[in-house]
């Protein structure tokens, strides 16, 4: 748990975004998204963190449910 929250407050620091948990595995993106997210370079759990940042950077927007 350390190291997931480490990982997030890294990751709000360095884009400040207003997600706060960006490893969270549990997310929905829009077929166009994921088709504008490519290519995807992290392999296994680093994908979860590299798919909303990439969103973010690119300007897609996002909701916390």
């Amino acid at each position: 748990m350390f190291i997931n929250r480490l990982a997030n407050s890294i990751a709000w620091h360095t884009f400040r975004y207003k997600y706060n948990d960006t490893t969270n595995a549990f997310k929905l993106y829009r077929k166009e998204t994921i088709e504008g997210l490519k290519p995807f370079l992290s392999p296994h759990f680093n994908l979860t963190l590299e798919l909303p940042l990439k969103a973010i950077v690119r300007g897609y927007s996002y909701a916390v449910i």
